[in-house]
């Protein structure tokens, strides 16, 4: 230590004192200079004293200080080579500098000098580079056992102290745990009713039994506990590790329940919503519910489960099930028209770039509210080349000029005295103009389409018939029971026609009986189906690009044919598709068309492939047969493989 050091150590408190001594020793003079001088020599001899006391404690401090760095320095070198866990120096390339026996446990190596880290242990480079300058924690397994890894950077020497806390044990406790949670979930037969009346009168007994039995006993196989609330509709609650092991098995209750009425006419089908990951058991029923609606909204014959991050599906590879019963048109009817009645300002839309069924049930809808007194008005944006000839014709109607306005328009006419109907659409994303979901009093909404995620919120009144053939039949059959004198012109009539035609091709997908019935009474209103077959001719253009398409398919998985093109309008996209299904062999078909908003896909199926499920996975939706997507900021090579893998990924889970 520094003499400047002892000094600044001994004047500080006693230098006072010291001071005061020699003050007094001053004034002392004026008396006796040989007692001042006797206290001066005192005062210095006290100071020296002071003076070499303090030297000798500082150089003891400092040889002890000395000493135990030194002991410190052997006990980080001790716990270096014995610390208790693995643990690793790198530099930052992730090379091996230096590695305690416990890591060479871990890698099965010991000595490791010089070789990269990420050779033993996969991902351990995205670590390295992934962590920040203090001291990280990441998960990770090894070897079947989890490991916390701590890093540590040595600033001076840009070196990487790593730690392998073993949580092994930790992570089984908490997987225990979370295994033992409960799972709420409903399930119902979804055509029980139409099981039952085709049926002969000995079998339904029988039939009754053998479902209670299949459904009951693969609850109760599984730990789990089952209540049957109605004839059809049972709720039970399993285990989280119940709940992994019927993923497993792709919840096989759903290929047994269809082998149980084989003696049927027709075979039952479940639907089951499942709830799992909620804070409690209310909130995990309150998931099941809404997994169950969303079964039901995709046609059933499929499980959904929901949990905090959303929704998974299982199932729904058999086509919907048509219900013969028109009761529900009615009671919607009734339920709209009160709507109707309630508000001041009707707002009709479809979904964006509209499309024929989504125009002709806006349509038929607006003839709806004017029967009832009031005037409506559709929100129009873009549209596809079958809409367009159709908007031409009602441009040349005085009853329907002030039928259409923007989508501005909509925004300042919209308010809480508002009605908004929206149709051929449930998803919030695609609307026309969902800025004035938020701003208008009430929403209805009509659509066929498989429900998905993403569900308007708030609604009013729902009318969502998957087995619809189109939303314009779904308002046909409404309509009819709005007013006992309603009654439509030929030209809406024609636009409800021609919405039904484009969706089903011609009345040949998605045709049930009741299809025909709301065809029937459409020609009864004076649809004419000439005029209606001129608005879907295409010229020899539209022809030539179509023929183009269809030549550029490729054959993948030697049933479904892929097209790639750009910059063509939708409906001949949709066309082309629906052409490559007439290829022999050919069960179901994609065209990919790229334009400035990103990549378009248009599937097609002829029912054994499920085209909706697979273009789920590319955020798309629609119907089993009958799908689209739209993807943005991709490139269209990039579309097509992420749709190959999509269908790999389809037929894994069918398997």
């Amino acid at each position: 230590m520094k003499k400047s050091g002892v000094f600044s150590q001994i004047f500080k408190d006693e230098i006072y004192y010291i001071g005061i001594l020699f003050l007094l020793s001053a004034l002392n003079l004026k008396y006796s200079i040989v007692m001042s001088l006797a206290l001066c020599v005192v005062i210095a001899a006290m100071f020296i004293h002071m003076y070499l006391r303090r030297k000798k404690r500082l150089h003891s401090v400092s040889e002890y200080i000395e000493s135990l760095t030194f002991d410190m320095d052997n006990v980080s070198k001790s716990l270096l080579f014995n610390v208790p866990f693995p643990m690793v120096i790198l530099r930052p390339d992730g090379s091996i500098v230096w590695n305690n026996s416990l890591m060479g446990e871990v890698t099965g190596k010991e000595d490791m000098f010089e070789e990269n880290i990420s050779d033993y242990i996969k991902d351990m480079d995205k670590i390295i580079k992934g962590h920040s300058e203090n001291a990280s924690l990441y998960d990770i397994k090894i070897n079947g056992k989890f490991y916390n890894v701590k890093i540590n950077k040595v600033k001076e020497d840009s070196l990487l102290i790593i730690y392998f806390i073993d949580v092994t044990d930790y992570e089984k406790l908490k997987e225990e745990y979370l295994q033992k949670h409960i799972v709420s979930m409903l399930i119902t037969v979804d055509n029980y009713d139409e099981v039952m009346q085709n049926a002969d009168e000995a079998q339904r007994p029988q039939i009754a039994a053998k479902l209670d039995t299949i459904i009951t006993h693969y609850i109760t196989e599984a730990g789990g506990v089952i209540k049957k609330l109605e004839k059809d509709k049972y709720s039970a609650q399993i285990f989280k590790s119940a709940l992994n092991n019927f993923e497993k098995n792709k919840f096989q209750i759903l290929e047994e329940i269809r082998e149980a009425a084989k003696e049927g006419k027709m075979p039952p089908t479940l639907s089951i919503g499942i709830g799992e990951g909620g804070q409690t058991p209310y909130e995990c029923d309150q998931f099941a519910s809404a997994a169950l609606d969303m079964a039901l909204g995709r046609g059933g014959d499929q499980v959904v489960i929901k949990h905090l991050g959303g929704f998974r599906y299982f199932g729904g590879k058999t086509k919907e099930v048509e219900k013969r019963t028109r009761v529900k048109a009615r009671v919607m009817a009734h339920a709209l028209r009160e709507l109707i009645r309630q508000y001041e300002n009707i707002i009709i839309m479809g979904h964006k770039h509209i499309d024929a069924d989504a125009l002709g049930s806006a349509v038929g809808i607006a003839a709806a509210v004017r029967i009832r007194g009031k005037n409506a008005k559709i929100v129009l944006g873009t549209y596809d080349e079958t809409a367009k000839r159709m908007l031409q014709r009602f441009d040349k109607s005085a009853l329907h000029q002030k039928l259409f306005i923007t989508k501005q328009d909509a925004i300042d006419m919209a308010n809480d005295k508002t009605l908004v109907i929206i149709c051929d659409t449930h998803k919030e994303s695609l609307v026309e103009c969902p800025e004035i979901l938020s701003t208008c009093g009430a929403i209805v909404v009509i659509d066929h389409h498989r429900r998905s995620a993403d569900f308007i919120e708030n609604i009013a009144l729902l009318y969502h018939e998957t087995y619809a053939s189109s939303t314009s039949e779904m308002v046909t059959e409404i309509i009819q029971y709005i007013d006992e004198k309603f009654s439509l012109t030929s030209l809406e009539a024609e636009a409800l026609y021609l919405g039904i035609m484009v969706d089903t091709k011609n009345f040949v997908f998605k045709t049930g009986t009741r299809t025909f019935e709301a065809a029937a009474y459409l020609k009864r209103m004076g649809a004419d189906t000439i005029s209606v077959k001129q608005m879907t001719q295409s010229d020899i253009k539209d022809f030539v690009t179509r023929a183009e398409i269809i030549k550029s398919a490729q054959i993948y998985k030697e049933n479904i044919a892929i097209a790639k093109t750009s910059d063509v309008d939708s409906v001949i996209v949709a066309q082309a598709a629906d052409e490559l299904l007439n290829i022999s062999g050919i069960e179901a078909s994609f065209v990919l068309t790229e334009s400035p908003q990103g990549v378009n896909i248009s599937g097609r199926s002829l029912g054994n492939i499920n085209v909706q499920m697979i273009l789920e996975r590319l955020g798309g939706g629609g119907h089993m047969t009958v799908a689209g997507a739209q993807i943005e900021n991709e490139s269209i090579n990039t579309v097509f493989e992420k749709l190959k893998e999509a269908i790999d990924d389809y037929f894994t889970q069918s398997q």
